[in-house]
């Protein structure tokens, strides 16, 4: 059954894209082959890499490309990559995360084929360690429990530690369950929709992350910007609301506006 394997890439058409896909294919070994089905939603920021960004993926051969060029958001361009999952298992790959070390996703492929109690597992972007007690109290403060990590155990000598998210990490999971939630509706952030969506459904059972307690990180983001500058756009962020100056005040409002409208949260946020 791992002849081959559906890749779905939502990207925003940022240079980082090249770099996933080199770091994927030089650290992610598959028996199979590899479908990549890359959705590009192109804002006008953006635009200047589109060329670029065709011309690699034309010399790679991949021609399963969709090129949105409209205002459509994250939402639509999962339902687009969902509605194209043809192989029972898919792998879920963002255009900015590097790998940083070997992957041999057969393991993986193997474990969720043969138990069907599992259903998604991701690779960690960050060392793998059992919950501090000063995890557990930020989490708390935060109402975010979800995030804490379980039990480690072990499905046919392979090291998994249980999760209760269905995250957008770098993952590997049966392509029956997007199918069974999609479509998103638009303007919802999709991996939360997802989460609430899969809880309703069956709990927090079948979620993991690959590998053990102790294991180092085996993805990286690089998507996201430097310290630096999320402090100064938290600066930002209060000098136009005086009242986030209390941390308390924007942890209240992410999970305020957690899996609303991006539109409908901007207009109270600025109310």
């Amino acid at each position: 059954m791992n002849e081959c394997l559906d890749v779905i890439v939502p990207s925003i058409c940022r240079p980082q894209l090249i770099k996933t896909y080199n770091s994927f294919l030089l650290q992610v070994s598959f028996s199979g082959k590899f479908h990549f089905i890359i959705h590009i939603d192109v804002f006008e920021k953006n635009r200047k890499y589109l060329p670029k960004l065709l011309e690699f993926l034309n010399k790679e051969g991949i021609n399963d490309i969709h090129i949105n060029y409209k205002p459509s958001g994250f939402a639509n361009a999962m339902n687009y990559l969902y509605n194209r999952i043809e192989t029972p298992l898919y792998f879920h790959l963002e255009d900015d995360w590097t790998f940083l070390k070997r992957v041999n996703l057969d393991i993986i492929f193997n474990l969720l084929w043969r138990n069907p109690n599992i259903t998604h597992i991701r690779l960690s972007k960050e060392k793998i360690l059992p919950p501090s007690a000063k995890l557990i109290e930020k989490y708390s403060k935060s109402k975010e429990d979800y995030l804490l990590l379980g039990n480690q155990i072990e499905f046919d000598g392979v090291g998994l530690v249980e999760t209760k998210i269905w995250s957008f990490n770098p993952h590997l999971a049966l392509s029956k369950i997007p199918k069974l939630f999609f479509p998103i509706p638009p303007g919802v952030e999709p991996e939360n929709y997802m989460c609430k969506r899969y809880w309703k459904e069956y709990g927090y059972k079948g979620l993991y992350v690959f590998g053990k307690y102790g294991d180092s990180a085996y993805i990286k983001d690089i998507g996201r910007p430097s310290y630096l500058m999320r402090k100064m756009k938290t600066v930002f962020e209060i000098l136009h609301n005086p009242s986030l100056i209390h941390k308390s005040a924007r942890i209240k409002r992410v999970i305020e506006y957690k899996g609303r409208s991006y539109n409908e949260a901007k207009e109270n946020i600025e109310e």
